[in-house]
C-alpha cells in the first residue's frame, strides 16, 4: 500500500482532483499508472485505493481517491470482488465525505446492492 499511497500523496500534494485541465483536452490525474499497470495488478489495488479513499479527511481527496478506485476497477476487466473490498465499500457508503455518487458506481461496478 506504501506505493499506491505515496503516489497519492505526491500526485495530490498541488492539485488535489482527479481530473486536469490540460492544452487539448481533460486526463485523469493517474493515466500514467492506470496504462501501465495489469488488470491484475489493477484488481489488488482497488481495495488499496478504496481504503485510500476512506483516510480522507478532505471530501475533493476522497473523491479523487474513489475516481482512482473506480478506474483501477475498470482497468481489472472483472466484476470479482477483490478481498476486504466488500467490508470498506460498506465502511465507505456509511462515512464518505464524496459530494458524488462514487461509492455507488463501485458498488454498481461490482454487482452490490446500492
Amino acid at each position: 500500500m506504501n506505493s499506491l499511497t505515496t503516489l497519492f500523496e505526491e500526485t495530490t500534494r498541488e492539485w488535489p482532483y482527479f481530473m486536469q485541465h490540460v492544452e487539448g483536452g481533460t486526463i485523469s490525474s493517474f493515466d500514467d499508472l492506470i496504462c501501465e499497470i495489469s488488470p491484475e495488478v489493477a484488481f489488488h489495488l482497488v481495495p488499496k485505493a478504496a481504503q485510500l479513499a476512506l483516510d480522507q479527511q478532505r471530501p475533493e481527496l476522497c473523491d479523487t481517491a474513489l475516481s482512482l478506485a473506480i478506474d483501477l476497477a475498470r482497468r481489472s476487466n472483472t466484476t470479482e470482488i477483490p478481498t476486504d473490498l466488500k467490508a470498506l465499500l460498506t465502511l465507505l457508503k456509511q462515512s464518505s465525505t464524496s459530494k458524488f455518487r462514487l461509492v455507488d458506481y463501485l458498488l454498481e461496478w461490482y454487482r452490490l446492492a446500492v
